[in-house]
């Protein structure tokens, strides 16, 4: 289980400062390795198709690769069914509570997530079905002590905010 750390006050002075700089520079170091992976990512898909190309062209000549000469497979991430990777859910859903202004019920965090993903609220049960999709991912923060209850209600009409804050 996750220890829960206090916060204190807000510095104030030179300290802010510093912080502040070091917050930048920490975004700009992301924003180059972001930058540098997707370059990366254009390189290996621009020499899958090369590598293709060839092989197709080898075909036509008679030439049949041997099994340990193919090229392996590109990797395939695993999605739900709404569209989701691995834990992609769960971090929105900790962004959407921890942005907002004051606890927040699942079901309002399920909406602004469905509207953000441009998904059919229209369809009554597929927003159910992700309604309970985003009850459990709040419900299984709780249990590792990263997000907690406000107030009596219970279920659906729980508010929830992040631990700590």
């Amino acid at each position: 289980m996750r220890s829960k750390v206090a916060l204190s006050a807000p510095e104030t002075g030179p300290a802010i400062g510093q912080a502040d700089s070091v917050v930048a520079a920490l975004l700009e170091k992301r924003s180059a390795l972001a930058a540098d992976l997707a370059v990366a990512e254009d390189t290996v898909t621009c020499l899958r198709r090369q590598i293709t190309a060839l092989s197709e062209t080898l075909k036509t000549f008679g030439h049949l690769e041997p099994e340990r000469d193919r090229m392996p497979a590109a990797v395939r991430h695993k999605r739900s069914k709404e569209g989701f990777r691995k834990g992609e859910l769960t971090r929105r859903v900790l962004e959407k509570i921890r942005d907002a202004a004051e606890p927040v019920r699942p079901m309002d965090v399920a909406r602004a997530i469905m509207v953000e993903c441009l998904m059919d609220q229209g369809n009554q049960k597929l927003a159910v079905a992700f309604q309970h999709k985003v009850h459990n991912a709040i419900r299984r923060q709780w249990q590792r002590g990263i997000v907690e209850r406000v107030g009596a209600e219970d279920g659906w009409n729980a508010r929830w905010k992040v631990a700590g804050w």
